[in-house]
């Protein structure tokens, strides 16, 4: 749950959960793999709104409401992960890239 929560401040919180706890349980190394991947997928996504808010004119508008959808977005996969993975115990988002395995 923590892991899914983490997302909310940063790739980072999760990373450092993952690493602190995968050797915990099989659901804390899935659920931190989890919710690595969806803070991995997001910072792509909000990297790429970043550099489309850099292009003049038309671009600073898209890139920002699409930057402002990505971090209103995340919020609330990672709210509703962490209340699935605490009453269900597990959650897959949507959309994600799975680069850690």
């Amino acid at each position: 749950m923590w892991g899914h929560l983490l997302n909310i401040v940063s790739v980072i919180g999760p990373l450092v959960y993952w690493l602190a706890t995968r050797e915990n349980s099989e659901a804390h190394d899935r659920e931190g793999k989890e919710a690595l991947n969806w803070g991995i997928t997001v910072a792509i996504a909000s990297i790429a709104c970043s550099v489309l808010y850099i292009i003049p004119f038309i671009g600073g508008v898209i890139g920002g409401t699409l930057l402002g959808a990505v971090g209103l977005v995340n919020i609330i996969f990672a709210i509703y992960a962490a209340v699935e993975t605490s009453n269900k115990g597990g959650y897959r988002y949507p959309f994600t890239l799975n680069l850690v395995k």
